[in-house]
C-alpha cells in the first residue's frame, strides 16, 4: 500500500476511496515536512504514489511504517476530520511524543555513526 492508502485507511475511509486525495495528501504533507525539518526522513513530500521506503527514514530502533503511520495518521486526522475538541490536545500530544521519539532514533544512529568513525580514526 502506499502512505496515501495507509493514511486514508487509518483514519476510517474505505479502501478505494479516493475522493478525498487530494486534501488527505495536503495534510499529509504538513506531516511530512515536520519529519523532514527534524531530520527524521529524507524528503519534504509525498505524492499520490509514494511508498514507505521512499521517505528515507534515517533511524534504526524502530519500524519506521508502524510508528509514521499513527504519526501521520494523527495529524490528518486533527486537520481533516477534526475529533472532539477534547481529544484535539491528546492527539497532539500524542503525535509530538512520536515526533520525538523518531527524533531521538535518528539522533542515537547519528551518534552512534560518529562514535564508529572517532574509532576508526583512534578518537575517543
Amino acid at each position: 500500500m502506499t502512505i496515501l492508502e495507509d493514511v486514508s485507511k487509518s483514519i476510517g475511509l474505505p479502501v478505494g476511496e479516493d475522493a478525498f486525495n487530494p486534501d488527505i495528501l495536503m495534510f499529509s504533507n504538513i506531516a511530512i515536512f515536520d519529519l523532514y525539518q527534524n531530520g527524521v526522513i529524507s524528503v519534504d513530500s509525498i505524492k499520490e504514489t509514494t511508498d514507505w521506503p521512499e521517505l528515507g527514514y534515517k533511524g534504526k530502533g524502530v519500524n519506521p511504517q508502524e510508528t509514521l503511520t499513527p504519526y501521520l495518521s494523527m495529524i490528518v486526522k486533527i486537520h481533516f476530520d477534526s475529533p472532539a475538541p477534547s481529544m484535539v490536545q491528546t492527539y497532539n500530544e500524542t503525535a509530538n511524543r512520536i515526533l520525538s521519539r523518531l527524533a531521538t532514533d535518528v539522533d542515537s544512529k547519528r551518534l552512534e555513526e560518529i562514535e564508529i568513525a572517532n574509532k576508526r580514526r583512534g578518537i575517543r
